[in-house]
């Protein structure tokens, strides 16, 4: 799906979901921070690829990225534009250069922005799809920083963790 991306976050969600964190948690954080134990194997340095933690990480920077780029289209922007603004100031800072020219190479097989409101129209309007991703960066962009605050927390645990052990 989506040139490669939708591939990419059902990966990320498939961390989540076969987690070792918590099951028995309710609420999203402390479910998150439940996974700490796990994290003791590698000596609290890093994220194993297949912790919620990981997964956690890269769908949050994944969805700061389509907010912005969603955020660029709303605003009038054309698609290369759009991407590359929103590439700019979020997926860039995490990705090595493979991972960039992967990325780069999938974002510019994205067609124009005209033909994205068309695909995204459906039975409605032009109009309807401008609303929407109006609303989608309203709703969006607070649960993507709320990923990142909570793997900020995270890692802070994972340290003091890791100082404990010296």
């Amino acid at each position: 799906g989506g040139a490669g991306t939708g591939d990419y976050l059902a990966a990320n969600i498939k961390k989540l979901r076969a987690s070792k964190a918590d099951k028995s948690k309710l609420a999203y954080r402390a479910w998150l921070m439940s996974e700490l134990p796990v994290h003791g194997a590698n000596g609290y340095s890093g994220y194993p690829d297949d912790s919620a933690a990981m997964g956690n990480l890269w769908i949050g920077w994944t969805l700061e990225f389509f907010v912005e780029m969603f955020a660029c289209l709303h605003q009038g922007k054309d698609t290369s534009q759009s991407v590359d603004a929103a590439y700019a100031q979020t997926l860039y800072n995490h990705q090595n250069f493979a991972q960039r020219f992967a990325f780069k190479a999938a974002m510019g097989r994205l067609p124009n922005r005209d033909a994205i409101f068309k695909l995204l129209t459906g039975s409605g309007t032009v109009e309807d799809v401008k609303r929407d991703l109006g609303e989608f960066v309203r709703l969006a962009r607070p649960l993507a920083a709320f990923c990142a605050t909570v793997n900020n927390e995270f890692d802070e645990l994972c340290k003091a963790e890791k100082k404990k052990k010296r």
